[in-house]
């Protein structure tokens, strides 16, 4: 069974009963054994204001009052309370901090600053008026009552400053803790699917190898039939991905790769890309100068996985065009690749970052950003005002001898 959704607005409301019934302890008898001076008439009345808030709060249609709209009223509340009730002298006025205190930890910066501000102005209104025969006792009351003020004064901007700031800075652990999370969560869930992966094609080698022998036999024994030139070409493909994957599994256990230029990254693309999709044709505007880029192996099946999905879509809207045009710049290069195809709804922008159902995207995408993104480099999804697709890659260069 799932716990209850944490609410402050729910610990705010016993705050409050608290606070009503120190009120009314206080004003029923031992307010004047406090030595606090009482006006009856107005205490009632605000008493009787707070008892209605505090109905409001708990039914239904108040619980939705915005948090900052709460303290706000039991700011004034308060004020109203000690001002009635001595002002400056009563003993209870440095409650005047607990709204601020819990801006200090609910509320952004903004609304933080007018409960503060509404806290200092209700106890500077109520310096301001003081009784007269609070002064009785001559100077050295007089200061002792400055010095509260300044003392609230400066706790309120501790609340401020400090309170705040540590609040703040632990949203932000929050925050980098579930991106962490999220980021742990996506690692196992690509450690999976590549030993899965792995594993199938150590399975799938034998019957390829199996399947290439009876070709050539069919090939021998029935060289006119037509469709077995046609099986050649797939059968190739299927070899040459077997011998990448053993090649891409050695140069990962080995423990440096070296750079790779982008002309030759482009290259290889076009003419892999040409093996899966004879079809589509890929034109490629190179960069204005020469970019040397990480020499990963998952580096360029990342991109053809783009590529491969970029002309698919190309296919769909009836198009055989795809462009990857490539902008160098100061500390990196942008591989912008631009398909035909129907384009991407709202929810398909978000592949490769989020666990988006799809079809033919959804794993693809997923294994293209996380590898761009631990070569240092982002990948970006949009659709094109003129129709289609457009994936802008970016990747940091890196030094070359």
């Amino acid at each position: 069974m799932n716990a209850a959704p944490y609410r402050p607005q729910d610990a705010l409301w016993w705050l409050r009963a608290l606070g009503l019934l120190l009120k009314v302890g206080l004003v029923a008898g031992t307010g004047p054994l406090l030595g606090l001076t009482l006006n009856l008439g107005p205490l009632l009345v605000i008493m009787t204001l707070e008892t209605l808030f505090l109905a409001l709060t708990w039914a239904r249609v108040g619980r939705g009052l915005p948090l900052a709209l709460q303290l706000a009223l039991d700011t004034l509340l308060w004020a109203a309370w000690l001002h009635f009730s001595g002002g400056a002298t009563n003993a209870f006025v440095s409650l005047l901090l607990l709204p601020v205190a819990i801006a200090s930890v609910l509320l952004p910066p903004r609304q933080l600053f007018g409960i503060a501000a509404l806290a200092c102005a209700a106890y500077s209104v109520m310096m301001l008026s003081l009784p007269h025969d609070s002064h009785h006792h001559g100077d050295q009351m007089t200061a002792h009552f400055v010095g509260m003020w300044l003392n609230f004064l400066l706790s309120c901007l501790v609340l401020v400053a400090v309170v705040a700031m540590m609040a703040r800075r632990l949203r932000q652990q929050d925050r980098e803790l579930a991106r962490l999370r999220e980021n742990q969560l996506r690692q196992e869930q690509l450690l999976a699917l590549g030993t899965a992966s792995a594993q199938l094609a150590h399975q799938l080698a034998t019957p390829l190898s199996t399947l290439t022998l009876l070709h050539e036999e069919a090939m021998e024994l029935t060289p006119d039939h037509p469709l077995l030139p046609e099986m050649q070409g797939p059968l190739a493909l299927c070899q040459q991905s077997l011998v990448g994957l053993r090649q891409t599994s050695e140069r990962l256990r080995g423990e440096q790769n070296p750079p790779q230029s982008l002309e030759a990254l482009m290259s290889g693309l076009k003419t892999q890309l040409q093996l899966m999709l004879p079809q589509v044709a890929l034109s490629l505007t190179p960069a204005s100068k020469a970019v040397w880029l990480s020499g990963d192996p998952a580096l360029q099946p990342a991109l053809l996985s783009l590529a491969y999905n970029g002309g698919q879509a190309s296919l769909r809207g009836q198009s055989e065009r795809l462009s990857l045009t490539a902008q160098a710049e100061d500390n990196g290069v942008t591989l912008t690749l631009r398909d035909w195809g129907p384009g991407l709804d709202s929810a398909q922008t978000g592949l490769g970052k989020q666990g988006v159902n799809s079809d033919s995207l959804g794993v693809g995408l997923l294994l293209s950003h996380a590898t761009l993104e631990r070569l240092g480099g982002s990948l970006h999804l949009a659709s094109h005002p003129d129709g289609g697709a457009v994936a802008r890659v970016w990747l940091p260069e890196v030094a070359h001898d």
